[in-house]
């Protein structure tokens, strides 16, 4: 590391701004390590020991801890959940027009309280007024008067963190305004108001004049990294083939970018030093332009220390320029540490500076031309060696690895070069008038076709994707010895037997953690989908049940956005039976979507007819999928779940009710019994109770979300559950649960878990003893 003083810089000051973030270290643990840091500096050169080097690397840790705790010593005073707000802001950001109206963020300048203003300093997501309003403007002061909340928390496993999210952006909440009102316009930042905005928005006018759609979309995600106007098939599609790192502003424009600014400014006659002084320029412009997300600083710094070098006559080394830009970004930002886009453009950046050359070494010995060897095997090389060191991260935030980037990535960087240069030649020739541009725009129309359709077409294979469910330690030493052994091999000594004991050992830690494990047992996850039913089972013998689909609505899909991201955390690719309730949207509508994206051995729903158009859709997918079908009508032996055992149980009448047509689902494992009843009424209740079936069970999802007349006194005297849970959405028009319904409960000994306030509830049960613990604390 000697040769790359910057790098080992970096990487030092990472690791403390990391752990300070993660162990909320006190600041006076700062101030003591730098203590001990100098001291020892002191005393090698006191005494010639060698101690100065590890004095010098705990003064940067200690420097790593502190700049973070300084960036968060401030705690902003706690406003209420929920509470009424008029607040004093600043608009700080360029407004984005959304479905529920102007989004921005903005900087309080003070609050009312009390009849008079109250200073108050923090920042804020805010959303105002509707679509259709007038754009309200960056630097703008506005008085704004409805709801400050707490941005949502991670509410099931797998799923996003978006107020850890906004936390690490230095926005404490999100209001939703109900009234504002602009007090004055300003310009804020002089640069930003009066140079990036008018030139983002120029680039956005001239992309939706010549293109339309998602071509024009991906042109626009391509150059301002503003991909959020692609459809959500198309985005879908990037993150399932691992190429959506081109969407990312980084690297490659900001090469490219460099590339023809220096281009066009030697064209102008302007000598190499002074335009590489204005590509520089250039550059850093750019990087305001694309949102100055860390991976876009990332490049720009980089590529713009390639040209200072230039102008100095030094080349210099790729690692240390990767790490002088993480010094800088760390410096203004030790949030970036925690930002995705930030640790996989600088893994990325890592693995090709390190093994591009090793795995080139290695596939030229497979195939002579010199062609292949250009056009194929130095682009594979660099997507592996990208891959490589980006696997665990994407493991680790989204639970698979897709092998077929390296395939995919052939095919679309190589566009995306193309791409860019013909967008940007696009909105430099429009200045001349719509007859230069337009044959650019037909060429950039055709290669983002060809694109979308290149990437759509890698996803529909549906091949080489690595399901990797939890990220452990001794899983990551094994991945870093095994991927280190074939460049290794060759070499005798210490490095080879490094590598060789790493993975011997990490696999011992594996094999032993495997049979020291405890015996499967019941496992049931009750998922918050908001207000609708969702229930993963795990049997003891590794059957899957899932007990609903949650909630379909315009903006939110409980199979898209909760179910299918927490199978992938499980590790979970397949379901033996998905056993729909009834056909009400709140049980079946993320149906649709998991039928698209899981291998589902069979769906089992009761033998009522149902005019839902949602579940019909379903159904009929089903079908067209080749998805055995089960239809029940009255009682029905749950098979192949020993040694738990149970029923199903679909009334043989026909009622207009679908509530009470509901499809009843027992379990039982050992002394642990649990009773699924989907929006179970009264007349289902007594049905039950005559046939036999409704008596005492330790779990009970309770019937239609905690509504009253579902759940009256007599039903939880007769269950006297241990664990009463209530899937139910939070504030909802409803008003569920009712008040009663939970006293009903709780009056008999009842622990009520509700996933509007505790996320998702996991069970988990040996037979004998139950265990529950939800998300939210």
């Amino acid at each position: 590391m000697d040769r790359y003083p910057a790098l080992k810089i970096f990487i030092i000051l990472l690791l403390g701004v990391l752990a300070a973030s993660a162990f909320r270290i006190p600041f006076i643990f700062s101030g003591l390590l730098a203590a001990a840091a100098l001291l020892l500096v002191w005393a090698g050169h006191r005494f010639g020991i060698k101690t100065v080097a590890p004095g010098l690397s705990l003064t940067l840790l200690a420097a790593g801890l502190a700049s973070y705790q300084t960036r968060h010593s401030t705690v902003p005073p706690h406003w209420a959940h929920g509470s009424q707000q008029i607040l004093l802001a600043k608009i700080i950001s360029e407004p984005r027009r959304t479905d529920r109206g102007w989004r921005f963020v903005s900087r309080t300048i003070a609050r009312r309280s009390g009849g008079s203003w109250q200073p108050a300093d923090r920042k804020v997501m805010t959303y105002i007024g509707s679509p259709e309003e007038s754009r309200p403007e960056y630097g703008d002061v506005l008085t704004v008067e409805g709801i400050w909340r707490k941005a949502a928390e991670r509410r099931n496993p797998g799923g996003f963190d978006y107020r850890r999210y906004l936390e690490r952006q230095e926005v404490s909440g999100i209001f939703t305004a109900s009234r504002h009102r602009i007090i004055s316009h300003s310009r804020g930042n002089i640069v930003v108001s009066g140079l990036i905005i008018p030139l983002r928005r120029y680039v956005r006018v001239t992309i939706e004049r010549y293109l339309g759609g998602d071509p024009g979309s991906l042109l626009a995600g391509l150059l301002l990294g503003e991909r959020y106007n692609l459809s959500r098939p198309v985005r879908e599609a990037f993150s399932d083939t691992g190429t959506a790192h081109v969407l990312a502003v980084s690297g490659l424009h900001a090469a490219l970018m460099a590339f023809i600014i220096f281009i066009i400014l030697r064209l102008l006659q302007l000598p190499k030093r002074a335009a590489s002084l204005g590509t520089a320029a250039g550059l850093a412009i750019y990087t305001l332009l694309a949102g100055a997300s860390p991976s876009i600083v990332r490049s720009s710094i980089m590529v713009g220390a390639v040209l200072l070098g230039g102008l100095f006559e030094r080349r210099g080394n790729g690692l240390n320029m990767l790490g002088l830009a993480g010094l800088l970004i760390l410096a203004f930002w030790p949030d970036a540490a925690w930002d995705i886009g930030f640790q996989l453009s600088f893994a990325a950046t890592a693995g090709i500076l390190i093994l591009t050359r090793p795995i080139e070494s290695l596939l030229f010995r497979t195939w002579g031309s010199a062609l292949a060897r250009k056009w194929i095997l130095t682009p594979l090389a660099v997507s592996l060696a990208a891959q490589i060191f980006t696997a665990p991260l994407l493991a680790w935030y989204f639970h698979r690895i897709p092998l077929i980037s390296l395939v995919a990535n052939l095919v679309v960087v190589p566009l995306t070069g193309l791409i860019l240069a013909l967008a940007l030649a696009m909105v430099l020739l429009n200045l001349l008038g719509g007859w230069v541009s337009w044959p650019i725009a037909a060429s950039a129309y055709l290669f983002s076709k060809i694109m979308l359709e290149s990437v759509s077409f890698f996803s529909r294979l549906k091949l080489g994707t690595i399901n990797w469910p939890t990220v452990s330690w001794p899983q990551l030493a094994l991945y870093a010895g095994i991927c280190l052994l074939p460049f290794l091999w060759r070499r005798a000594g210490k490095p080879r037997l490094a590598a060789i004991s790493v993975v011997m050992a990490a696999a011992a830690v594996l094999v032993w953690q495997q049979a020291l494990a405890r015996p499967a047992g019941l496992r049931v996850t009750f998922l918050d989908v908001g207000q609708g039913d969702c229930a993963l089972v795990e049997m003891p013998n590794g059957a899957r049940y899932l007990i609903d689909a949650g909630l379909c609505t315009p903006t939110r899909d409980s199979g898209r956005d909760v179910i299918l991201p927490f199978l992938r955390a499980r590790g979970i690719t397949r379901l033996d039976n998905v056993v729909i309730s009834h056909s009400d949207a709140d049980h079946c509508g993320g149906l649709s979507y998991l039928l698209d994206h899981l291998d589902i051995r069979n769906l089992v729903i009761s033998d009522h007819p149902s005019s839902q158009p949602m579940f019909n859709r379903a159904l009929e997918q089903a079908r067209t999928g080749n998805v055995p079908l089960q239809a029940v009508s009255g009682y029905d032996t749950l098979c192949g779940i020993w040694p738990a055992r149970g029923f199903l149980y679909s009334r043989e009448d026909l009622t207009p009710n679908g509530n009470e047509s509901s499809l009843i689902l027992y379990l039982q494992y050992g002394r642990t019994n649990i009773l699924f009843v989907g929006d179970m009424g009264p007349e289902l209740e007594d049905i039950l109770l005559q046939k036999g079936l409704l008596g005492r069970c330790r779990v009970l999802k309770v019937p239609h979300h905690g509504a009253r007349p579902n759940n009256p006194e007599e039903l939880a005297e007769i269950i006297r559950p241990e664990l009463a849970v209530i899937s139910v959405g939070e504030d909802n028009r409803f008003g569920h649960p009712a008040r009663e319904a939970v006293e009903n409960y709780t009056a008999i000994g009842s622990t009520v878990y509700r996933t509007d306030l505790c996320g998702a509830v996991i069970m988990e049960s040996d037979g004998e003893n139950i265990t529950c613990k939800s998300m939210i604390e």
